[in-house]
Order: C-alpha cells, then sequence, then structure tokens
C-alpha cells in the first residue's frame, strides 16, 4: 500500500488520481492539487514524510 506523501491518506496505486516521478521513485497522489503541491517543492515533502516515518516508528514501539 502507498500513501500519498502531502496529505497522507494511504491509497493502492490503482486508486491514485495522480502520480509524479522524482529521482527515481514513483509518488502517488489523491488528486491533482497534492500532486501540484509536491512538485512545488518535493525536496521539502520529503524531508516531513521521512519525519513523520520516523514518529510514527518511534510511536509504535
Amino acid at each position: 500500500m502507498a500513501h500519498d506523501p502531502v496529505c497522507r491518506i494511504h491509497l493502492t496505486p490503482d486508486e491514485a488520481t495522480a502520480r509524479a516521478s522524482y529521482r527515481g521513485m514513483t509518488y502517488y497522489f489523491c488528486s491533482e492539487e497534492c500532486r501540484r503541491i509536491f512538485l512545488e517543492n518535493p525536496e521539502a515533502i520529503r524531508k516531513e514524510e521521512v519525519q513523520w516515518e520516523t514518529e510514527g516508528e518511534v510511536q509504535s514501539l
């Protein structure tokens, strides 16, 4: 299962309304708006995503 890196909604690739490739990875989005936000500043979104995933791992311990 994938998730939209902007709004963090979980979705399958088939459910994604939009997609974008960045640095060799494919990102899936629930809407064109989330895709647009990601493409405006992908590094900032990726940094937030790593922080969010790390915090989630800590909380689940």
